[in-house]
Protein backbone atom coordinates (compact mmCIF):
# COMPACT_ATOMS: atom_id res chain seq x y z
CA UNK A 1 0.00 0.00 0.00
CA UNK A 2 3.15 1.85 0.71
CA UNK A 3 4.75 1.93 -2.05
CA UNK A 4 1.56 1.95 -4.28
CA UNK A 5 1.10 5.40 -2.75
CA UNK A 6 4.45 6.59 -3.22
CA UNK A 7 4.25 5.36 -7.27
CA UNK A 8 1.22 7.43 -7.66
CA UNK A 9 2.97 10.37 -5.87
CA UNK A 10 5.84 10.03 -8.26
CA UNK A 11 3.52 9.68 -11.31
CA UNK A 12 2.26 13.38 -10.35
CA UNK A 13 5.69 14.97 -9.81
CA UNK A 14 6.63 13.70 -13.54
CA UNK A 15 3.55 14.44 -14.66
CA UNK A 16 3.50 18.35 -13.82
CA UNK A 17 7.04 18.35 -14.69
CA UNK A 18 6.45 17.64 -18.24
CA UNK A 19 4.06 20.66 -17.95
CA UNK A 20 7.05 22.50 -18.07
CA UNK A 21 6.60 25.36 -15.74
CA UNK A 22 8.80 28.15 -15.89
CA UNK A 23 7.92 30.67 -13.32
CA UNK A 24 4.57 32.25 -14.06
CA UNK A 25 4.08 30.16 -17.38
CA UNK A 26 3.09 26.89 -17.93
CA UNK A 27 3.08 24.79 -21.10
CA UNK A 28 0.20 22.32 -21.76
CA UNK A 29 0.25 20.09 -24.53
CA UNK A 30 -3.03 17.88 -24.34
CA UNK A 31 -1.89 15.67 -27.68
CA UNK A 32 0.88 14.74 -25.42
CA UNK A 33 -1.67 13.77 -22.52
CA UNK A 34 -1.13 16.72 -20.11
CA UNK A 35 -4.44 17.52 -18.65
CA UNK A 36 -5.66 21.55 -18.79
CA UNK A 37 -7.48 21.28 -15.30
CA UNK A 38 -4.21 20.00 -13.48
CA UNK A 39 -2.53 22.58 -14.80
CA UNK A 40 -5.14 25.41 -14.29
CA UNK A 41 -5.62 23.94 -10.40
CA UNK A 42 -1.52 23.88 -9.47
CA UNK A 43 -0.78 27.26 -10.93
CA UNK A 44 -0.66 30.62 -8.43
CA UNK A 45 -2.14 33.34 -9.45
CA UNK A 46 -1.12 35.80 -12.84
CA UNK A 47 0.22 32.63 -13.95
CA UNK A 48 -0.11 32.12 -18.45
CA UNK A 49 -0.81 28.53 -19.10
CA UNK A 50 -0.19 28.42 -22.83
CA UNK A 51 -2.17 25.20 -24.47
CA UNK A 52 -1.92 23.14 -27.45
CA UNK A 53 -3.58 20.54 -28.74
CA UNK A 54 -6.91 19.14 -28.12
CA UNK A 55 -8.17 19.27 -24.40
CA UNK A 56 -10.67 17.85 -22.16
CA UNK A 57 -13.85 19.66 -20.16
CA UNK A 58 -14.36 20.38 -17.73
CA UNK A 59 -12.09 23.64 -16.94
CA UNK A 60 -12.45 25.55 -13.51
CA UNK A 61 -10.54 28.59 -12.95
CA UNK A 62 -11.00 30.12 -9.02
CA UNK A 63 -7.74 31.88 -8.65
CA UNK A 64 -6.98 35.53 -10.28
CA UNK A 65 -5.10 36.84 -13.38
CA UNK A 66 -4.83 33.41 -14.95
CA UNK A 67 -3.95 33.76 -19.09
CA UNK A 68 -5.40 30.80 -20.95
CA UNK A 69 -3.63 31.24 -24.73
CA UNK A 70 -4.24 28.90 -26.79
CA UNK A 71 -2.86 30.07 -30.11
CA UNK A 72 -2.99 33.16 -32.92
CA UNK A 73 -5.58 33.34 -35.57
CA UNK A 74 -6.81 29.67 -37.33
CA UNK A 75 -4.45 27.95 -35.01
CA UNK A 76 -7.13 27.19 -31.82
CA UNK A 77 -6.31 24.55 -28.71
CA UNK A 78 -9.49 23.00 -28.48
CA UNK A 79 -11.48 22.24 -25.30
CA UNK A 80 -14.25 19.81 -25.72
CA UNK A 81 -16.59 17.40 -23.89
CA UNK A 82 -14.74 14.44 -23.10
CA UNK A 83 -16.10 10.91 -25.28
CA UNK A 84 -16.45 9.26 -21.52
CA UNK A 85 -19.00 11.43 -19.89
CA UNK A 86 -22.45 10.52 -21.37
CA UNK A 87 -23.97 13.89 -20.46
CA UNK A 88 -22.62 17.44 -21.27
CA UNK A 89 -20.78 19.45 -19.06
CA UNK A 90 -19.70 22.92 -18.71
CA UNK A 91 -16.86 23.42 -20.88
CA UNK A 92 -14.74 26.46 -19.08
CA UNK A 93 -16.31 27.65 -15.50
CA UNK A 94 -15.09 30.92 -13.79
CA UNK A 95 -16.06 30.96 -10.85
CA UNK A 96 -15.06 34.58 -8.69
CA UNK A 97 -11.69 34.63 -10.48
CA UNK A 98 -11.12 38.28 -11.56
CA UNK A 99 -8.76 39.41 -14.44
CA UNK A 100 -8.78 36.06 -16.12
CA UNK A 101 -8.13 36.21 -19.85
CA UNK A 102 -8.89 33.49 -22.12
CA UNK A 103 -7.37 33.61 -25.74
CA UNK A 104 -7.15 31.49 -29.33
CA UNK A 105 -9.73 28.92 -28.07
CA UNK A 106 -12.35 26.99 -29.44
CA UNK A 107 -15.20 25.70 -27.26
CA UNK A 108 -17.14 22.78 -28.05
CA UNK A 109 -19.72 20.06 -27.47
CA UNK A 110 -20.86 21.35 -23.88
CA UNK A 111 -23.75 22.26 -21.42
CA UNK A 112 -22.48 25.93 -22.35
CA UNK A 113 -18.88 26.80 -23.33
CA UNK A 114 -18.31 29.16 -20.56
CA UNK A 115 -20.01 29.55 -17.92
CA UNK A 116 -19.17 32.65 -15.38
CA UNK A 117 -20.55 33.00 -11.71
CA UNK A 118 -19.84 34.53 -8.09
CA UNK A 119 -18.85 37.71 -9.37
CA UNK A 120 -15.75 36.70 -11.85
CA UNK A 121 -14.83 39.09 -14.36
CA UNK A 122 -12.52 37.46 -17.78
CA UNK A 123 -12.09 38.62 -21.38
CA UNK A 124 -12.66 36.27 -23.66
CA UNK A 125 -10.29 37.52 -27.22
CA UNK A 126 -10.47 35.26 -30.34
CA UNK A 127 -12.74 32.63 -29.19
CA UNK A 128 -14.94 30.03 -31.23
CA UNK A 129 -18.22 28.57 -28.89
CA UNK A 130 -19.20 25.90 -31.12
CA UNK A 131 -22.34 23.51 -31.08
CA UNK A 132 -23.04 24.22 -27.26
CA UNK A 133 -26.38 24.12 -25.51
CA UNK A 134 -25.21 27.55 -24.52
CA UNK A 135 -22.61 29.69 -26.14
CA UNK A 136 -21.86 31.80 -23.00
CA UNK A 137 -23.99 31.66 -19.47
CA UNK A 138 -23.48 34.51 -17.00
CA UNK A 139 -25.07 34.42 -13.28
CA UNK A 140 -23.60 37.94 -11.90
CA UNK A 141 -20.70 38.17 -13.79
CA UNK A 142 -18.87 40.24 -16.39
CA UNK A 143 -17.48 39.25 -19.65
CA UNK A 144 -15.38 41.15 -22.22
CA UNK A 145 -15.71 39.69 -26.30
CA UNK A 146 -13.45 40.61 -28.13
CA UNK A 147 -13.79 38.72 -31.71
CA UNK A 148 -16.41 36.08 -30.32
CA UNK A 149 -18.39 33.22 -32.45
CA UNK A 150 -20.91 31.75 -31.42
CA UNK A 151 -22.67 28.92 -33.47
CA UNK A 152 -23.99 25.83 -34.06
CA UNK A 153 -22.55 23.87 -36.83
CA UNK A 154 -25.55 21.84 -37.68
CA UNK A 155 -25.43 19.70 -35.06
CA UNK A 156 -28.91 21.85 -33.89
CA UNK A 157 -28.20 21.62 -29.97
CA UNK A 158 -27.54 25.23 -29.58
CA UNK A 159 -30.31 26.50 -27.60
CA UNK A 160 -29.17 29.89 -26.37
CA UNK A 161 -26.38 31.82 -27.20
CA UNK A 162 -26.05 34.61 -24.79
CA UNK A 163 -27.29 34.46 -21.47
CA UNK A 164 -26.58 36.78 -19.11
CA UNK A 165 -28.59 36.93 -15.33
CA UNK A 166 -28.41 38.26 -12.33
CA UNK A 167 -26.74 41.92 -12.62
CA UNK A 168 -24.25 40.32 -15.08
CA UNK A 169 -22.42 42.61 -17.68
CA UNK A 170 -21.35 42.07 -21.17
CA UNK A 171 -18.79 44.44 -23.07
CA UNK A 172 -18.56 44.37 -26.97
CA UNK A 173 -15.12 44.99 -29.16
CA UNK A 174 -13.81 43.95 -32.22
CA UNK A 175 -16.66 41.43 -33.90
CA UNK A 176 -18.92 39.58 -32.27
CA UNK A 177 -20.89 36.71 -34.11
CA UNK A 178 -23.93 34.76 -33.08
CA UNK A 179 -25.93 32.31 -35.56
CA UNK A 180 -28.06 29.50 -35.92
CA UNK A 181 -29.43 29.65 -32.41
CA UNK A 182 -32.26 27.05 -31.99
CA UNK A 183 -34.41 29.79 -29.09
CA UNK A 184 -32.82 32.92 -28.14
CA UNK A 185 -29.37 34.50 -29.83
CA UNK A 186 -29.01 37.28 -27.14
CA UNK A 187 -31.02 36.66 -23.78
CA UNK A 188 -30.49 39.35 -21.06
CA UNK A 189 -32.78 39.46 -17.91
CA UNK A 190 -33.03 41.11 -14.16
CA UNK A 191 -30.91 43.97 -14.40
CA UNK A 192 -28.35 42.95 -16.90
CA UNK A 193 -26.58 44.61 -19.29
CA UNK A 194 -25.18 44.72 -23.00
CA UNK A 195 -22.62 47.71 -24.32
CA UNK A 196 -21.31 47.55 -27.13
CA UNK A 197 -17.86 49.35 -27.25
CA UNK A 198 -16.70 52.11 -29.29
CA UNK A 199 -16.15 50.87 -33.07
CA UNK A 200 -17.53 47.52 -31.99
CA UNK A 201 -19.60 44.78 -33.88
CA UNK A 202 -22.30 42.61 -33.06
CA UNK A 203 -24.20 40.70 -35.81
CA UNK A 204 -27.01 38.07 -34.55
CA UNK A 205 -28.70 36.61 -37.78
CA UNK A 206 -30.10 33.26 -38.68
CA UNK A 207 -31.40 32.71 -34.78
CA UNK A 208 -34.91 31.98 -33.90
CA UNK A 209 -34.90 35.44 -31.75
CA UNK A 210 -32.25 37.60 -33.06
CA UNK A 211 -31.74 38.60 -29.08
CA UNK A 212 -33.87 40.21 -26.49
CA UNK A 213 -33.12 42.84 -23.41
CA UNK A 214 -35.54 42.12 -21.29
CA UNK A 215 -36.80 42.77 -17.11
CA UNK A 216 -34.92 46.01 -16.03
CA UNK A 217 -32.12 45.19 -18.07
CA UNK A 218 -29.81 47.80 -20.14
CA UNK A 219 -28.02 47.92 -23.76
CA UNK A 220 -25.80 50.59 -25.03
CA UNK A 221 -24.29 50.72 -28.56
CA UNK A 222 -21.44 53.34 -28.13
CA UNK A 223 -20.10 55.76 -30.52
CA UNK A 224 -19.02 54.28 -34.31
CA UNK A 225 -20.76 50.75 -32.71
CA UNK A 226 -23.05 48.67 -34.59
CA UNK A 227 -25.69 45.96 -33.92
CA UNK A 228 -27.33 44.13 -36.90
CA UNK A 229 -29.87 41.63 -36.30
CA UNK A 230 -30.84 40.15 -39.45
CA UNK A 231 -32.62 36.60 -41.40
CA UNK A 232 -33.95 35.71 -37.56
CA UNK A 233 -37.10 33.40 -38.17
CA UNK A 234 -39.39 35.51 -35.89
CA UNK A 235 -38.12 39.00 -34.49
CA UNK A 236 -34.75 40.59 -34.85
CA UNK A 237 -34.43 42.33 -31.39
CA UNK A 238 -36.36 43.32 -28.77
CA UNK A 239 -35.82 45.55 -25.84
CA UNK A 240 -38.95 45.04 -23.21
CA UNK A 241 -40.33 44.88 -19.19
CA UNK A 242 -38.97 47.81 -17.94
CA UNK A 243 -35.83 47.66 -19.80
CA UNK A 244 -33.70 50.46 -21.56
CA UNK A 245 -31.80 50.92 -24.71
CA UNK A 246 -29.72 53.44 -25.74
CA UNK A 247 -27.72 54.56 -29.55
CA UNK A 248 -24.74 57.60 -29.20
CA UNK A 249 -23.58 58.11 -32.67
CA UNK A 250 -23.74 54.41 -33.72
CA UNK A 251 -26.31 52.39 -35.46
CA UNK A 252 -28.92 49.57 -35.19
CA UNK A 253 -29.55 47.58 -38.21
CA UNK A 254 -33.11 44.73 -38.53
CA UNK A 255 -33.48 43.49 -41.88
CA UNK A 256 -35.13 40.07 -43.06
CA UNK A 257 -36.77 39.30 -39.86
CA UNK A 258 -40.04 36.92 -40.05
CA UNK A 259 -41.58 38.82 -37.47
CA UNK A 260 -40.60 42.88 -36.33
CA UNK A 261 -37.90 43.79 -36.92
CA UNK A 262 -37.48 45.95 -32.82
CA UNK A 263 -39.51 46.02 -30.62
CA UNK A 264 -39.74 48.33 -28.34
CA UNK A 265 -42.25 46.79 -25.82
CA UNK A 266 -43.86 46.28 -21.84
CA UNK A 267 -42.63 49.51 -20.24
CA UNK A 268 -39.51 49.81 -21.99
CA UNK A 269 -37.57 52.37 -23.05
CA UNK A 270 -35.45 53.55 -26.21
CA UNK A 271 -33.31 57.00 -26.37
CA UNK A 272 -31.30 57.38 -29.59
CA UNK A 273 -29.13 60.29 -29.71
CA UNK A 274 -26.40 61.80 -32.02
CA UNK A 275 -25.45 60.99 -35.13
CA UNK A 276 -27.06 57.54 -34.58
CA UNK A 277 -29.31 55.54 -37.07
CA UNK A 278 -31.77 52.62 -36.70
CA UNK A 279 -32.42 50.94 -40.00
CA UNK A 280 -35.69 48.70 -40.05
CA UNK A 281 -36.55 46.80 -43.34
CA UNK A 282 -37.79 44.10 -45.28
CA UNK A 283 -39.22 42.40 -41.64
CA UNK A 284 -42.53 40.27 -42.41
CA UNK A 285 -44.67 42.55 -40.37
CA UNK A 286 -44.41 45.13 -38.01
CA UNK A 287 -40.33 47.65 -39.05
CA UNK A 288 -40.68 49.11 -35.12
CA UNK A 289 -43.32 48.51 -33.07
CA UNK A 290 -43.99 49.76 -29.68
CA UNK A 291 -45.82 49.16 -27.07
CA UNK A 292 -46.82 50.80 -23.70
CA UNK A 293 -43.37 52.01 -24.40
CA UNK A 294 -41.19 55.29 -25.33
CA UNK A 295 -38.74 55.73 -28.39
CA UNK A 296 -37.11 59.19 -28.23
CA UNK A 297 -34.55 60.93 -30.95
CA UNK A 298 -33.67 64.32 -28.99
CA UNK A 299 -29.94 64.52 -31.31
CA UNK A 300 -28.54 66.64 -28.52
CA UNK A 301 -25.23 65.94 -29.52
CA UNK A 302 -26.17 65.39 -33.36
CA UNK A 303 -24.10 67.89 -35.89
CA UNK A 304 -26.04 67.36 -38.65
CA UNK A 305 -29.87 68.20 -39.83
CA UNK A 306 -32.09 64.63 -39.88
CA UNK A 307 -30.08 63.15 -37.42
CA UNK A 308 -30.28 61.15 -35.49
CA UNK A 309 -32.69 59.26 -37.95
CA UNK A 310 -35.00 55.88 -38.05
CA UNK A 311 -35.74 54.63 -41.22
CA UNK A 312 -38.64 51.43 -41.85
CA UNK A 313 -39.25 50.75 -44.70
CA UNK A 314 -40.26 48.13 -47.17
CA UNK A 315 -41.65 45.86 -44.11
CA UNK A 316 -45.04 43.57 -44.55
CA UNK A 317 -47.21 45.26 -42.27
CA UNK A 318 -46.48 49.21 -40.64
CA UNK A 319 -43.17 50.75 -40.97
CA UNK A 320 -43.85 52.10 -36.92
CA UNK A 321 -46.85 50.18 -34.89
CA UNK A 322 -47.39 52.85 -31.57
CA UNK A 323 -49.91 51.76 -29.15
CA UNK A 324 -51.12 51.00 -25.73
CA UNK A 325 -50.36 54.52 -24.65
CA UNK A 326 -46.97 54.64 -26.28
CA UNK A 327 -44.81 57.53 -27.54
CA UNK A 328 -42.89 58.24 -30.48
CA UNK A 329 -41.03 61.76 -29.82
CA UNK A 330 -38.74 62.69 -32.20
CA UNK A 331 -36.85 65.76 -31.18
CA UNK A 332 -34.17 68.32 -31.74
CA UNK A 333 -32.34 67.73 -35.43
CA UNK A 334 -34.17 64.08 -35.85
CA UNK A 335 -36.31 62.59 -38.30
CA UNK A 336 -37.82 59.60 -39.51
CA UNK A 337 -38.60 57.76 -42.67
CA UNK A 338 -41.57 55.35 -43.04
CA UNK A 339 -42.06 53.90 -47.16
CA UNK A 340 -43.44 51.44 -48.92
CA UNK A 341 -44.53 49.44 -46.13
CA UNK A 342 -47.41 47.06 -46.23
CA UNK A 343 -50.16 48.96 -44.55
CA UNK A 344 -49.30 52.42 -42.61
CA UNK A 345 -46.43 53.94 -42.43
CA UNK A 346 -46.64 55.32 -38.82
CA UNK A 347 -50.09 53.70 -37.30
CA UNK A 348 -50.93 55.08 -33.90
CA UNK A 349 -53.45 53.70 -31.55
CA UNK A 350 -54.86 53.07 -27.87
CA UNK A 351 -54.08 56.78 -26.59
CA UNK A 352 -50.60 56.89 -28.13
CA UNK A 353 -49.16 59.53 -29.41
CA UNK A 354 -45.94 60.82 -31.88
CA UNK A 355 -44.39 64.61 -32.17
CA UNK A 356 -42.80 64.32 -36.48
CA UNK A 357 -40.92 66.99 -37.81
CA UNK A 358 -38.53 66.72 -40.85
CA UNK A 359 -40.59 63.07 -41.35
CA UNK A 360 -41.01 61.77 -44.88
CA UNK A 361 -44.15 58.78 -44.53
CA UNK A 362 -45.07 58.11 -47.90
CA UNK A 363 -45.95 55.30 -50.53
CA UNK A 364 -47.23 52.86 -48.28
CA UNK A 365 -50.56 50.53 -48.07
CA UNK A 366 -48.65 48.41 -50.15
CA UNK A 367 -50.83 44.98 -49.26
CA UNK A 368 -53.85 47.36 -47.89
CA UNK A 369 -56.51 46.52 -50.64
CA UNK A 370 -58.58 45.16 -48.45
CA UNK A 371 -58.12 47.54 -45.45
CA UNK A 372 -60.83 49.81 -44.59
CA UNK A 373 -58.63 52.21 -43.78
CA UNK A 374 -54.92 53.35 -46.12
CA UNK A 375 -52.75 56.32 -45.37
CA UNK A 376 -49.29 56.70 -44.29
CA UNK A 377 -50.54 57.85 -40.88
CA UNK A 378 -53.28 56.47 -39.11
CA UNK A 379 -53.99 58.31 -35.93
CA UNK A 380 -57.07 55.84 -33.82
CA UNK A 381 -58.77 55.25 -30.12
CA UNK A 382 -57.90 58.53 -28.54
CA UNK A 383 -54.12 58.84 -29.91
CA UNK A 384 -52.71 62.44 -30.37
CA UNK A 385 -50.04 63.35 -33.40
CA UNK A 386 -48.39 66.98 -33.55
CA UNK A 387 -46.62 67.81 -37.21
CA UNK A 388 -43.58 70.39 -36.84
CA UNK A 389 -41.42 71.53 -39.37
CA UNK A 390 -41.48 70.35 -42.95
CA UNK A 391 -43.13 66.97 -42.72
CA UNK A 392 -43.73 64.98 -45.88
CA UNK A 393 -46.61 62.81 -45.36
CA UNK A 394 -49.06 61.63 -47.48
CA UNK A 395 -52.26 60.90 -46.46
CA UNK A 396 -52.53 61.13 -42.42
CA UNK A 397 -55.99 59.93 -41.46
CA UNK A 398 -57.44 60.51 -37.77
CA UNK A 399 -60.51 58.94 -36.35
CA UNK A 400 -63.26 61.40 -34.86
CA UNK A 401 -61.44 60.34 -30.98
CA UNK A 402 -58.07 61.38 -32.28
CA UNK A 403 -56.61 64.87 -32.58
CA UNK A 404 -53.45 66.37 -34.52
CA UNK A 405 -52.39 69.67 -34.82
CA UNK A 406 -49.70 71.48 -37.41
CA UNK A 407 -48.48 71.99 -40.54
CA UNK A 408 -50.27 68.42 -42.32
CA UNK A 409 -53.81 68.25 -41.77
CA UNK A 410 -55.07 65.02 -40.25
CA UNK A 411 -57.64 63.97 -42.69
CA UNK A 412 -60.95 62.57 -41.24
CA UNK A 413 -64.83 61.40 -41.79
CA UNK A 414 -64.85 59.30 -44.88
CA UNK A 415 -61.27 58.23 -44.65
CA UNK A 416 -62.80 56.22 -42.22
CA UNK A 417 -66.63 55.62 -43.13
CA UNK A 418 -67.57 57.52 -40.31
Amino acid sequence: MIKSTALKFMGIVVFLFSLSVHADVIEVNCSQGHELQAAVGQASENTTIKVTGTCNGPVEITKNGIKLFGGDGSSKAIIQKPNYIPFPVNLLVIDGATRVEVSGFELRNGLSGVDGKGNASFTLDSVNIIDNIMGINLSSATAALHDVVITDNGVRVAAVGLNAVDGASVIVSGTVEISNILAFAINLLSNSSLKIDKNGTLNSHHNLMGGQISVNSSFFVDEGASANFYDNQLIGFSINTGSTGMLFNSNLTTRNNGLDGLDVVSAANFEVDGMSQIISENNGREGISVDNSTINLFGFFSTAPGFPKITSNNNGSNGFQIEASSKLDIGRNASIIALNNGKAGVSLDDGSSAFLQSSDINNNQTSATNENVTADLIATFGSRVTFSNANNIGLAACDVSSISRGDVICKKGNVFGE
